[in-house]
């Protein structure tokens, strides 16, 4: 997993145009276009070279994408009363692939031993608490009386494709996991037609709009191979094709790079470490083939939205805040589980280490650019 985690760390590095990425992947410093123009990374293997990259084992030699922000003193709201519950554990014994900035370089995210959600880092209670006993890292969960706010507008989800914008989970999804893909994957199509005419609207570059069409042809070609393993298997393929639905209107700058990030950066990219290691346990040839080669467009999908926002923030006033306010709303979450290839505890593990080690220090960076 450290290895497939380094090698898109370092392709999502070179979309972004951070340095020093040639030297963490091993590979050629020359980028490779698409024929729509797009600047990707170079071809570097996702099972070879990355492992030794680094002394971190992972590419954290790229300043750029090497600290994790130490994160605000966890607080309620104005006038809310809250009880904090701070739970103090020793350091780790090891730098983590995306460490906090010294003196904090060995504390994790969570702590030792813990799950996401179990408390926030506090530098200020680790500091005072050193003056006691040293190496120890502090962390704060707070109870504000059960009011967590509303539920967010878009959901993280480690399934194949690019999901509708607002589009609820249907009720009657197919049992079937392979014509449960296709399903998702033909939804995917008309998500990329909607999204093509969002990047038109905002006046997005020709090569943009001319890749999104790209994808959308390639999700076709997705749910074209997901049916054929679903004969395969027997499953009953009547319900794989989901009802259009017809968006209303087109996007606002907010919601075009909260789908772009929510949708493409997370979704897709999630998606795609998710087939790769699907493919690994593949029970034939044929199955493996075919994930390898949607976790591949899958992932030219992610970095299309990367390259979006590269586009957006470098030009659209307001671009930088809504990535912000999108980027918010991954904090304090669990990593997401529902995978259809992978055990739940197999992809909530990869899905936890593709957040933390390639989609946020990756969306810091381009915030920070």
């Amino acid at each position: 997993m450290q290895t497939l985690v380094s090698h898109y760390r370092t392709r999502i590095a070179w979309v972004l145009g951070v340095s020093g990425c040639c030297a963490v992947a091993g590979a050629a410093c020359e980028p490779k276009r698409t024929t729509a123009g797009l600047l990707v990374a170079p071809t570097a293997s996702a099972t070879s070279g990355d492992a030794a990259a680094a002394p971190g084992g992972d590419g954290g030699s790229d300043a750029a994408l090497a600290y994790r922000p130490l994160p605000a003193e966890p607080h309620g709201s104005q006038g809310q009363s809250c009880d904090r519950d701070v739970t103090c554990t020793p350091q780790l014994d090891e730098v983590p692939t995306w460490p906090f900035p010294a003196p904090f370089a060995k504390c994790g995210s969570m702590p030792s031993g813990g799950r996401e959600g179990d408390g926030t880092f506090s530098q200020a209670e680790t500091t005072d608490r050193r003056k006691l006993e040293a190496d120890v890292c502090c962390y704060v969960k707070l109870d504000c009386g059960g009011s967590r706010g509303t539920r967010r507008k878009h959901e993280v989800r480690v399934v194949p494709g690019r999901p509708r914008r607002d589009a609820a989970p249907d009720d009657a999804a197919p049992a079937g996991k392979w014509t449960a893909m296709a399903r998702m994957e033909l939804t995917a199509v008309d998500a990329f037609l909607d999204y093509m005419a969002d990047l038109r609207a905002h006046g997005a570059p020709q090569a943009l709009i001319d890749a999104a069409r790209t994808a959308a042809k390639e999700e076709v070609s997705h749910a074209r191979m997901c049916l054929e393993l679903a004969t395969r298997d027997g499953e009953d393929v009547s319900a794989a094709r989901p009802p259009y639905q017809a968006p209303v209107g087109r996007a606002s700058l907010e919601e075009l790079v909260a789908s772009t990030f929510l949708d493409g950066c997370v979704n897709e990219q999630l998606a795609a470490a998710s087939m790769r290691t699907a493919a690994e346990r593949a029970s034939s040839e044929e199955e493996r083939d075919i994930l390898l080669r949607i976790a591949d467009e899958e992932q030219g999908h992610a970095e299309l939205s990367w390259t979006v926002l590269r586009w957006a923030v470098g030009t659209k006033a307001g671009a930088r805040d809504a990535l912000r306010a999108a980027l918010a709303t991954l904090r304090g979450r669990g990593a997401p589980v529902d995978d259809l290839l992978l055990d739940a505890e197999t992809g909530a593990s990869l899905a936890y280490a593709m957040l933390e080690s390639v989609v946020r220090p990756a969306t810091y960076a381009l915030i920070a650019a």
